[in-house]
């Protein structure tokens, strides 16, 4: 079972809010009562992790790497690309510019490399 942890981009002062594990949906509605919700955007973690051992959330732009034959000697990299991770059709997932992909870790090595708030120049070489 995954983690369900949020994180909200305050857009007003630009500055990211956290939430822990221990909060979950009750800092949702904390932050909804709290705040002027029209400055925030809220996005949640997908419960998997870049290879760094980074959380990944909705928002995140990672470069992700296809291979075959993943974590073996006989490892091949087939094509690199930039995605922001988005929530669509149920699932997390990215797109390589010609199919959406759900993250799957024996498939894609995913790298965090910014957000799609604070580094929109990454928006422009997906």
């Amino acid at each position: 079972m995954r983690e369900i942890k949020f994180r909200a981009w305050d857009k007003k002062n630009k500055a990211w809010i956290y939430s822990d594990h221990t909060e979950g949906m009750a800092w949702f509605w904390q932050l909804l009562e709290k705040f002027d919700t029209k400055n925030f955007i809220l996005m949640q973690y997908t419960g998997l992790k870049d290879k760094n051992g980074k959380e990944i959330y909705e928002g995140d732009m990672v470069k992700v790497e296809f291979i075959s034959y993943p974590e073996t000697e006989n490892e091949k990299l087939l094509r690199t690309f930039v995605s922001p991770i988005t929530y669509q059709d149920g699932f997390f997932a990215f797109s390589d510019g010609y199919d959406l992909h759900v993250p799957c870790q024996a498939c894609f090595r995913v790298e965090i490399i910014g957000n799609i708030y604070e580094n929109l120049e990454l928006l422009d070489k997906k």
